[in-house]
């Protein structure tokens, strides 16, 4: 496991998050999506997928919450 340090630490959407300003996609083990985790995007055309892309925000928030 790689540790990375950053000063500004936020979340971008659903699959992506910033280390001082640094877009980083987040990985995750068996993802079937090659490049890692894939949500639906905050500019999403249908209204459903726009429902999910902020539920799917939401997450990596609570999971960077709970381990500060």
């Amino acid at each position: 496991m790689l540790g990375i340090i950053c000063a500004s630490l936020t979340v971008g959407d659903g699959d992506t998050v910033k280390c001082d300003g640094q877009n980083m996609r987040l990985l995750a083990e068996g993802a079937s999506f090659v490049s890692g985790i894939d949500t639906p995007q905050t500019h999403a055309k249908s209204i459903k997928k726009g429902k999910l892309a902020l539920v799917a925000k939401e997450r990596p928030k609570d999971l960077l919450a709970s381990a500060a």
